[in-house]
């Protein structure tokens, strides 16, 4: 992972208690464009602008950016059983930044945080190093929820109001889910763009 990879702002929000309950009282909806079982909220045109003219201080050129998708997620620690049941974890997406908020406040940060990945077997870290070998996919695929298969090379710990900005096809994924509802479980802002 190159260091313009991943960028770490503390701090993000000016106000993060009142976006976290706003977000607490709106109504979340099954996650159904995802592999990964959560709950999502999606976020309106003001807000998406908002965070981009708030990120723009961190990314080069992001006003150029096209924004594909942009939500309010939470995760209980039952998704994480079902995301492990139906094989999907450890995993790269296909954009080019993704932008996290943690906002949970007073959690362990050993937990909720990011963590990522290199695959053993392939050695690769990303999904670049695997795009034109079939075989090694397969195997990424496979070993996606075996921890045993992957040595985690760096980790983001959880902190309130953290923003981690990073290239998506690295592989990542939560370190661990927590809570059984709204109020004591994973919440984050996720932000996919190109």
């Amino acid at each position: 992972m190159e260091k313009n990879d991943i960028r770490i702002v503390d701090n993000f929000f000016a106000d993060p208690l009142w976006i976290r309950e706003n977000v607490l009282h709106s109504k979340f909806s099954p996650n159904t464009n995802s592999e990964f079982s959560s709950k999502k909220l999606g976020l309106s045109i003001a807000f998406k602008n908002q965070f981009r003219r708030q990120v723009s201080t961190y990314i080069d050129n992001v006003q150029s950016y096209n924004f594909i998708d942009s939500e309010f997620c939470y995760y209980t620690l039952e998704d994480e059983h079902i995301n492990k049941k139906n094989g999907h974890w450890i995993h790269s997406d296909r954009c080019r930044h993704i932008g996290i908020v943690f906002l949970t406040p007073n959690i362990d940060s050993s937990l909720g945080g990011l963590s990522f990945y290199q695959h053993i077997a392939s050695g690769a870290t990303s999904w670049y190093d695997v795009e034109n070998d079939p075989a090694n996919q397969n195997l990424i695929y496979s070993d996606s929820v075996d921890l045993t298969k992957w040595h985690e090379y760096f980790y983001v710990e959880w902190k309130f109001n953290r923003l981690v900005i990073f290239n998506s096809y690295y592989f990542h994924q939560a370190r661990a889910y927590f809570g059984n509802n709204i109020f004591n479980s994973r919440i984050t802002l996720n932000i996919f763009f190109n």
